[in-house]
Formats: structure tokens, sequence, C-alpha cells
């Protein structure tokens, strides 16, 4: 899986805090929801960049690793399960860094 289910409620979190700072922001704009919807936007497109960035040697360690794997006896569609399972969360990473970092700075008053 992914996404532990920490990260999970943490996106949850984030999601619930900055609902109403959108709702806000689109009434009643004031420079500090305009920044908080400013990042929303700049913070997702960095997180995908940044994971996009390491596919390709991400998939590479994940055949590399499922080649690897098979040749120990294991069955290679196990092993190849398991490479791209670690692929997949080497990719997501700055995703899952983010969503925590911003479950903590907005779950603090201020």
């Amino acid at each position: 899986m992914p996404f532990d289910p920490e990260t999970v409620m943490a996106a949850h979190m984030v999601v619930a805090r900055r609902m109403p700072i959108m709702w806000f922001g689109i009434m009643a704009p004031t420079p500090q929801t305009r920044r908080e919807m400013d990042r929303m936007v700049t913070e997702k497109v960095a997180a995908a960049a940044e994971g996009f960035a390491m596919v390709p040697s991400a998939l590479f360690a994940a055949a590399f690793a499922a080649f690897r794997a098979g040749g120990n006896g294991a069955p290679l569609p196990l092993a190849a399960m398991s490479g791209f399972d670690a692929a997949t969360r080497t990719v997501l990473s700055p995703a899952r860094r983010r969503i925590r970092a911003n479950a903590q700075r907005l779950s603090t008053p201020g």
C-alpha cells in the first residue's frame, strides 16, 4: 500500500483544515487566505514534478529487484509486484512528506 494509515489521516486533516480557508478565500479574500491558496497549488505541482523525476530510477530499481529475486528462486510475478510496490512508494514519497508537513503546520494555532 503506497500510503500508510498515518499519512491517510494526515491527508484528511489537511483537507478538513483547508476547506474553510478555501471558502473564505473565495468569499472574503485576505492576504493570508490568498497565500494559503497559492501554496495549495504550488506545493502540488512541486511534489508531482519531484515524484515524476524519480520515476525512471524507481522503475529501474524495481526491474532490477525483480530480476535479482527471480534469480534467487522467487516467482517472477511476485518479485515484480514487490519491486513495483517499492517504486510506487519512492515516487509518492514527496507527496507523503508534504502531506505530513501540512498536517503539522495547519494543526498549530496562529
